[in-house]
């Protein structure tokens, strides 16, 4: 724990961005374990991108991570998701491009630990990502909600709310 990782003000929870890396090689991560069986999770993230490849993400930490987000690139808001194996390689893909850099982020897990993730720009509105997937467990713990943020010296992102619902 440093007390630069993150600070609290103005009700919200400010993640100060640390030097990229893949997830389960970062130092602050703020997690969760899973609630239930089923339920969602919708983060509302405010990204406050310094340059391009900032990021904020929303995801599930195991043995196989699996996160997406909002990343600034050539100067604008997009949408981003990897996902990384049991020991294997990453797989990134970059997506549509946002209004801005606010967004809500949902990930709904049903019965066996199928998760998908969507998006919203208005918080009303959601968009499917990818395909659903099985969140794997993690080597002390079962799957962990997981927020992070990876940036330049200066980035952070404001996370005003968490909601977990059945």
């Amino acid at each position: 724990w440093r007390p630069d990782w993150y600070s609290l003000g103005d009700g919200k929870l400010r993640l100060h961005a640390q030097p990229p890396a893949p997830l389960r090689q970062l130092g602050s991560v703020f997690t969760h374990k899973f609630v239930a069986p089923t339920f969602s999770a919708t983060a509302s993230v405010n990204l406050q991108a310094v340059r391009d490849g900032d990021q904020a993400g929303f995801g599930i930490a195991g043995l196989a991570d699996h996160w997406f987000g909002v990343r600034r690139v050539d100067g604008a808001p997009r949408i981003v998701s990897v996902r990384c194996g049991e020991g294997g390689p990453c797989v990134e893909e970059v997506g549509a491009t946002l209004p801005r850099f606010d967004v809500h982020l949902r990930i709904d897990v049903t019965d066996g630990a199928r998760a998908a993730f969507s998006y919203s720009a208005d918080g009303r509105n959601f968009v499917p990502l990818g395909a659903p997937f099985e969140a794997r467990m993690g080597r002390w713990v079962g799957a962990q909600l997981a927020l992070f943020a990876t940036g330049a010296t200066g980035a952070h992102a404001d996370i005003d709310y968490v909601r977990i619902t059945p």
